[in-house]
């Protein structure tokens, strides 16, 4: 026991063994008060970075809100579109079904006019016949002065004869010489004497 308490006693006055003492002591503080520092400052920079995560996941919602806001109104109006774009294929097809009954009634239009002009064709052609004939036996009665003729206007399928300006010579207008005229057989017009 003796060897013991000496060994104690001795430990104590080297100074070495003090030294180490007072080191290791000093160390644990430093490592101690070095980690609380670097503790405090990670968990400053821990913080702040979570604040930043916050705010940015606030801006997130924020954005995600309004883009799904804006998808929704797009949405809207896509089928709005659509449904405009729906309505305008059906009137589309109504009018190409229109108009193809509305060319079909075009032809069968033109061949009934077709079919009538041929008629009245024949039929003027003989109407021109008689007048014709009527028209030399009136001329041959009634010989009609040289100098009273003049020029006057006559149609393609009309068998009178008109003063310029006349209705009737919308369709067509061909000069004649009034006495000619009559010679072939055309009349006056009752509308405008010429």
């Amino acid at each position: 026991m003796r060897n013991s308490k000496h060994d104690k006693k001795s430990f104590w006055k080297d100074k070495k063994n003090i030294a180490i003492i007072i080191l290791s002591f000093l160390l644990l503080i430093l490592l101690i008060s070095f980690s609380d520092e670097d503790t405090s400052k990670l968990r400053n920079e821990i913080n702040t970075l979570e604040a930043q995560v916050n705010s940015l996941n606030q801006e997130v919602e924020a954005k995600n809100s309004d883009d799904a806001g804006k998808i929704e109104e797009l949405e809207w109006q896509v089928q709005d579109k659509e449904t405009y774009i729906k309505n305008l294929e059906t009137q589309i097809n109504t009018l190409n079904e229109e108009n193809s009954n509305l060319n079909i009634k075009v032809t069968e239009l033109e061949e009934k006019n077709e079919n009538i002009q041929a008629k009245q064709t024949v039929s003027t052609s003989n109407s021109k016949t008689q007048t014709t004939q009527t028209a030399q036996a009136t001329v041959s009665a009634t010989q009609v002065p040289s100098d009273s003729s003049y020029t006057v206007y006559v149609t393609n399928t009309g068998d009178k004869y008109h003063k310029d300006g006349c209705r009737y010579l919308k369709s067509s207008k061909i000069a004649k010489d009034k006495n000619s005229a009559i010679k072939q057989g055309y009349t006056a017009c009752r509308v405008c004497n010429p």
